[in-house]
């Protein structure tokens, strides 16, 4: 796993990151269980890359640190359940891929104490993923695909007019692959990553630039405070909505609905006014 993160840490300084978990009931393609727990890829304070499990094989990595102390309670994370299910209600659908935040990760896992902030934050991109296998002389990974097998009998007959009938029989079956075992990938990016896109957004457009889930759930934004609502009494920190910013060109309260409607759509080219703004709604590719 080491080998194939870390050009990607290498490449892309904002990714803090990398959780790999099982899904539920997944097993190898020699049908062994691939077990509980996670395991989680992050940057070290001299950036090497570091490696901690709470699996059972933790022991097998090769820093002989790779062992946690508590739980990284992968299973527990709304990124695993609104992929696998796991936890959901009996009517939910999981889905292949979502974005999760905006949350905070240490800045050093390794530490206890910091001098400073020992939070910063960040966003999630959350996938199902196909773990295949690789051939040793093949350079691509073995995809999962149906065999099929065709069987071909010929029978010889001698009739007693001395004459010989050759009569052939074909058969095709189609053998079901082994499914591949699957496993969710979170990658956590560093919220600055989308703070510099808006902020270059935003000195050309010259208005606010924001960036949301289709639920109108913020993920970047040039001021990262907007980003997330705080509970001064409790200390809570909960993702902050759109049309909870308070801005002069956020619908009234009566009309929220629609404002909803308008950011899950996103029709390009549809926009609408409020007090002198020009609001419109686009989906990022």
């Amino acid at each position: 796993w080491l080998t194939i993160l870390d050009p990607h840490f290498t490449a892309w300084t904002s990714l803090q990151e990398v959780e790999v978990a099982a899904s539920r009931g997944a097993v190898t393609l020699d049908e062994v269980p691939l077990g509980s727990g996670s395991i989680v890829f992050h940057r070290m304070p001299n950036g090497t890359l570091e490696a901690v499990t709470d699996r059972d094989d933790c022991a097998s990595i090769s820093s002989q640190r790779g062992c946690t102390l508590a739980s990284l309670r992968a299973t527990e994370s709304l990124w695993y359940q609104k992929i696998t299910g796991y936890g959901q209600d009996w009517y939910y659908t999981p889905v292949d891929t979502t974005w999760y935040g905006i949350s905070f990760l240490p800045d050093s896992r390794s530490e206890v104490d910091c001098s400073d902030l020992c939070w910063s934050p960040a966003y999630t991109y959350a996938a199902l993923v196909d773990a295949g296998k690789f051939d040793e002389e093949a350079t691509e990974p073995i995809e999962e695909s149906d065999v099929t097998t065709t069987t071909t009998t010929t029978t010889t007959m001698y009739n007693p007019d001395a004459t010989t009938t050759t009569i052939t029989l074909t058969s095709t079956s189609t053998t079901e692959a082994v499914a591949l075992p699957t496993i969710v990938v979170r990658a956590a990016i560093a919220a600055t990553e989308l703070q510099e896109v808006a902020l270059q957004a935003e000195e050309i457009s010259r208005g606010d630039v924001y960036f949301c889930k289709e639920n109108g759930e913020l993920l970047g934004a040039s001021d990262l405070s907007d980003l997330v609502n705080v509970d001064f009494v409790t200390g809570a920190v909960s993702p902050r909505y759109l049309w909870e910013l308070g801005k002069e060109w956020v619908l009234p309260e009566d009309e929220v609905g629609e404002m909803k409607a308008f950011v899950r759509k996103a029709y390009s080219g549809k926009y609408y006014l409020q007090d002198g703004y020009r609001v419109s709604a686009h989906v990022m590719e």
